[in-house]
């Protein structure tokens, strides 16, 4: 389809040839070293077909996050929304399954915390969350690809981060309280009433048109859609995702997409919601980098990566492959092993988890 579209253009040419929130950009991330992988002994061969260049014209309903022409008009800012991942709130969070991308990492205590992105605020369900405050590994993420942040709550040392960054969008539910953002009675009655902050698509959208932010992508995503397998069999991989905490995810060759779990002493469970349907994506996406400590008090430490080159693993279609990328201060870009090649991803939902390269061994494919 892409390629009539791209052929009647040339004709067309031929023939007619013929006839928010704002403040000044403060650069504070540090440089790091490469992270280390695990080796992996190969057992099938890689295959690759053509990927689709970023600068070749995309349908008007193409989805920069999937890849996928399942766009509704013709808003593609992605909205970025915070949400728990800590134990207490597995099996209640509300409409997670439904997100473009996910963002997985380490924040205080060892905890993980999820951003799940949307391709629009549309997409968003009627009721999403619990929502929760802001970190600075997310932030990062979100401002390096044009996200409009979503949280609830930050730290004095995020919120200066925040306010470092020039043309960074972000709504603290705080500030704009109901309608837009209401607590959820049952979730409050189940986990505590300090995690039952949600959201709603239509609601959030309208208040995003209202405060005058942008709806149409601000970035180019630096994502490259087409089909490439490993050298690595993936049928299930299996990583932590912080020192505390495991998941692992399981291919399902009918769907094509990889079914989430989360792994504890007491065993292996399904990550799914309060609706019980699991989390699942085409890529999985694993980045090492440096961690160390933001900030710390009395009580927490928060973590966040250094900056800098990193290394480690793309996971679709039932194989993995090792992979480079660089993050930037302002800026995140990833390519095949040999730190040149765009890195090509499955069509589908994209998981990616940043973790510490001291993690780097404890993943394994089978």
């Amino acid at each position: 389809m892409k390629r009539l579209v791209c052929t009647a253009l040339v004709a067309l040419l031929l023939v007619t040839s013929l006839g928010g929130c704002a403040a000044e950009t403060k650069d504070t991330a540090a440089t790091t070293k490469p992270s280390t992988t695990t080796t992996t002994t190969p057992t099938t061969t890689p295959t690759t077909t053509p990927t689709v260049p970023n600068d070749e014209p995309k349908e008007q309903n193409y989805n920069p996050l999937t890849g996928l022409n399942d766009l509704e008009g013709e808003k593609n800012r992605p909205v970025a929304i915070m949400v728990p991942n800590d134990s207490a709130v597995i099996g209640y969070q509300m409409g997670l399954d439904k997100a473009d991308f996910y963002m997985e990492c380490e924040t205080e205590g060892a905890i993980p915390r999820i951003m799940a992105v949307f391709a629009n605020a549309d997409r968003i369900p009627d009721t999403f969350g619990p929502i929760r405050s802001g970190r600075s590994p997310f932030v990062h993420t979100a401002n390096a690809f044009g996200f409009l942040y979503v949280f609830s709550g930050a730290t004095t040392h995020v919120d200066k981060y925040m306010a470092s960054l020039k043309g960074f969008d972000f709504m603290e539910a705080g500030k704009y309280g109901s309608p837009t953002f209401w607590r959820d009675s049952y979730l409050g009655s189940q986990i505590n009433k300090w995690q039952n902050l949600v959201t709603g698509g239509a609601k959030l959208s309208a208040k995003i048109e209202e405060r005058g932010f942008a709806t149409t992508k601000v970035k180019e995503l630096p994502f490259v859609f087409g089909e490439k397998s490993g050298s690595i069999t993936a049928n299930t991989v299996k990583l932590k995702t912080t020192p505390g905490h495991t998941a692992s995810f399981v291919y399902d060759e009918n769907t094509g997409v990889y079914k989430k779990n989360i792994v504890r002493s007491s065993g292996t469970k399904p990550h799914v919601t309060l609706a019980g349907d699991q989390i699942t994506a085409s890529n999985v996406l694993v980045l090492y980098a440096e961690k160390y400590v933001e900030f710390k008090n009395e009580k927490y430490t928060w973590v966040n990566f250094r900056t800098g080159t990193g290394s480690g693993y793309i996971v679709s279609g039932g194989t993995a492959r090792e992979i480079k990328f660089n993050r930037t201060a302002t800026d995140i870009t990833f390519t095949e092993a040999d730190g040149k090649t765009p890195l090509t991803f499955a069509e589908g939902t994209t998981y990616m988890v940043l973790a510490d390269k001291d993690l780097s061994d404890d993943i394994s494919f089978s």
